[in-house]
């Protein structure tokens, strides 16, 4: 199995640490933007308005200080305002 990749950019990288170390030095902030966007909208059961904008910022903020854990992701999620208040289908 060949596990060489060139990354956008011209860069190379083997397997998954490859991958990692690509994503950590040059598209970390991509990364946890998108990780925080989809969670939140999947959450939400809606698509992002700009009001979520400070809730993003905060999901990100928390999950940078616990060193990325999953943990503190959902919690950021399950107490804000925008989960706790979902309207309802009917």
């Amino acid at each position: 199995m060949d596990v060489q990749a060139t990354f956008p950019g011209g860069s190379h990288g083997a397997g998954l640490d490859g991958l990692q170390s690509y994503i950590r030095n040059r598209r970390e902030k991509d990364f946890l933007n998108n990780l925080c966007e989809k969670t939140l909208v999947y959450a939400l059961g809606r698509s992002l308005m700009l009001s979520d904008e400070p809730l993003l910022e905060a999901m990100r903020a928390k999950l940078s200080a616990s060193g990325y854990k999953m943990s503190a992701l959902i919690e950021t999620i399950v107490t804000s305002p925008q989960f706790l208040n979902r309207r309802s289908k009917e």
